[in-house]
C-alpha cells in the first residue's frame, strides 16, 4: 500500500471496547460518507461515534524502521493538529492476532522496530489527526459555511 494514496480514519470498535478499526479511504467522498455513517451511530453515552474518531490526511503512516521513522518524525511537511495526542500502534502477527496500543512518546516504542520486522505494523501519530466530529461539522455538513475542504 502506498502511504500517499489513502486517507485514514481510526475509530473505536463498539463490539470490543479496547479495539479500534482502521479504514483506508481513497477519496474524500468515501471519507465523508464514512463520517456520515459514524455520526449516525450513537455510543453508550449517546454521543456520535465521530466524537471518538481520528481522521488523517494522505501520507500519515509512519515507516517502521528506526532511522526512517525519525527522519519522517522530524520532517517539516507533517503538521500537528493537537498537542495532547499519542501514537497509535497496530501490529498484526503472522497467526492473525491483532495487538493495538497507544504510546505517549515515540521513545516508548521506537526501540522495538527491529523485533516487529516480521509483523504487519501501522504507526500513526494522533497529534496529526483531525477529530472526526470536527471534519464532519466543517466539511460534511458545512456548519460554519462553505469553506475550502481540509482534504485535497
Amino acid at each position: 500500500m502506498n502511504n500517499s494514496d489513502y486517507y485514514i480514519c481510526l475509530y473505536p470498535d463498539l463490539k470490543f471496547s479496547d479495539q479500534y478499526i482502521i479504514e483506508y479511504l481513497e477519496t474524500k467522498e468515501i471519507l465523508f460518507n464514512l463520517l456520515k455513517k459514524l455520526h449516525s451511530i450513537k455510543t453508550k453515552t449517546n454521543q456520535p461515534l465521530t466524537d471518538y474518531a481520528y481522521v488523517f490526511q494522505k501520507g500519515s503512516l509512519y515507516p517502521v524502521e528506526y532511522d526512517e521513522f525519525w527522519r519522517e518524525r522530524h520532517s517539516t511537511h507533517r503538521t500537528r493538529q493537537t498537542l495532547n495526542g499519542s501514537f497509535f500502534i497496530q501490529r498484526i502477527y503472522k497467526n492473525g492476532k491483532v495487538k493495538q496500543k497507544f504510546y505517549e512518546w515515540a521513545e516508548d516504542f521506537d526501540w522495538q522496530f527491529e523485533n516487529w520486522k516480521e509483523q504487519n505494523v501501522v504507526v500513526l501519530d494522533t497529534n496529526e489527526a483531525y477529530s472526526g466530529s470536527y471534519v464532519y461539522d466543517r466539511d460534511v455538513i458545512k456548519h460554519w459555511g462553505d469553506k475550502e475542504s481540509l482534504f485535497n
